[in-house]
């Protein structure tokens, strides 16, 4: 999801998503927010390979917004770092990175 190309087009992807799924549907995302890149060597921040980086308390606002009248599952944020080679540098990726897994048109009691 966070490769599609500007806000716009994640919040509209994820409307067609909610348009798009049955009722007792469940849907699950496992997204990254908060991306940073650093070079591991000089520290210098590089551009990350992500269209759409958004807060974590932004993107969350947004699942909610969208995914209003759906029950949540599951919803958590665990930070993550990586080395990865980036053209020839060794990058750190650090991420905050979001699971929200949800039913539409459930009674959110009956999942207690």
């Amino acid at each position: 999801m966070e490769h599609v190309d500007s806000k716009e087009s994640f919040i509209n992807k994820l409307g067609e998503i909610e348009q798009g799924a049955r009722h007792d549907g469940i849907i699950c995302l496992v997204m990254n927010s908060e991306i940073r890149e650093i070079n591991a060597e000089t520290s210098e921040e590089l551009d990350t390979m992500f269209e759409v980086n958004l807060s974590t308390v932004e993107m969350q606002a947004i699942l909610k917004r969208v995914f209003l009248n759906w029950a949540i599952i599951k919803e958590g944020v665990v930070n993550q770092a990586y080395e990865i080679p980036r053209k020839g540098v060794k990058s750190r990726l650090t991420t905050s990175v979001i699971t929200y897994v949800a039913r539409k048109g459930y009674d959110e009691r009956q999942l207690k």
